[in-house]
């Protein structure tokens, strides 16, 4: 219920910009990152097209990236793994969030690892045998498919 009610206020709080992906539509959510929305949006697109290449397509359906920037507070989602995590895709929702690369002190390189993995993540949660494939092999095949 808490992550529910997190959900809903940050979308009230961010900004959102609809665009078309091959995966359907995407919600980016970006306010006061270090990141512009169009340079996102470019990424995220070649992101897509590079899993779609590889490993085909997959369904279509809409999808939220949250980019969530220092100006929120430490853990906005109250979520255990946020501390420690840069990203956390939700896959009963198609939503991400991602740390900001400012607010997490981490490199250009580095943040489109984590969108690497983080729509690894997403590509793999709409397989429709998802529940039968190990989370283990979830995080370890979003590892590598990350660098």
């Amino acid at each position: 219920m808490k992550n529910l009610l997190f959900i809903i206020i940050i979308q009230i709080c961010f900004s959102s910009e609809k665009f078309n992906t091959p995966w359907g539509e995407c919600s980016l959510e970006n306010k006061n990152t270090s990141i512009t929305t169009d340079i996102l949006k470019e990424i995220i697109l070649k992101k897509i097209n590079k899993l779609n290449s590889i490993y085909g397509n997959i369904k279509n359906k809409p999808f939220t990236i949250i980019i969530v920037s220092k100006a929120h507070k430490a853990n906005p989602i109250n979520f255990p793994h946020w501390n420690r995590s840069l990203g956390i895709t939700y896959n009963n929702i198609d939503k991400i969030l991602i740390k900001d690369k400012g607010f997490a002190h981490i490199t250009q390189s580095r943040f489109n690892q984590v969108i690497d993995h983080e729509l690894n993540h997403l590509f793999i949660n709409r397989i429709d045998y998802r529940k039968t494939i190990p989370r283990w092999f979830k995080e370890g095949f979003a590892m590598w498919y990350a660098n």
